[in-house]
C-alpha cells in the first residue's frame, strides 16, 4: 500500500501516462445517497489518499448501469480531476469496458460537481486533461 499526497499521487499517475494499465480500480458499492450523480465510484487499488485515510477516489462516469461492486477494472485515460480544498480530490476516469458514452459522462460529470458542492460548500476546481 502506498500513502501519497495529491501531488505525489498526480506526479506518479502522469509518470505512468503510457502505462495506465498498470492501475487498478475496484468498483465501490457505495450508498446512493453518497454518489451526486455518478453511479459508477472506484478505488484506486494500493494507493491510499492521506486526506481521508482511504484509497483514492475515482468516478467512473459515462455508463447507463452499475457496474458490479467489488469488480476490478484497469484504467484506460484520466478525463480530469475534480480539486476540492480537503484534498479528497476525484479522479474522472475510463476504463476498459465497452458500452461507455461520452455525452453521458459529461452531464453525469456536471451534475455531480453540482450536487457535490450543494451538498458540501468546499471550494473546488474542475481540472479537464482529456475529452469525455
Amino acid at each position: 500500500m502506498k500513502t501519497l499526497k495529491d501531488v505525489d499521487f498526480f506526479k506518479y499517475l502522469i509518470s505512468h501516462k503510457n502505462n495506465l494499465r498498470t492501475f487498478t480500480l475496484e468498483i465501490e458499492d457505495r450508498d446512493p445517497n453518497w454518489m451526486y450523480g455518478i453511479h459508477n465510484h472506484a478505488e484506486f487499488v494500493g494507493y491510499m489518499n492521506p486526506h481521508d485515510n482511504c484509497l483514492w477516489d475515482a468516478l467512473i462516469p459515462g455508463y447507463k448501469d452499475k457496474l458490479e461492486p467489488t469488480i476490478q477494472y484497469k484504467l484506460k485515460q484520466i478525463i480530469g480531476v475534480f480539486l476540492l480544498e480537503n484534498g479528497n480530490h476525484k479522479i474522472i476516469t475510463k476504463i476498459f469496458k465497452s458500452g461507455y458514452n461520452s455525452k453521458v459522462a459529461k452531464k453525469q460529470v456536471h451534475t455531480y460537481m453540482k450536487n457535490y458542492y450543494n451538498q458540501h460548500t468546499l471550494n473546488h476546481k474542475w481540472v479537464q486533461i482529456h475529452p469525455f
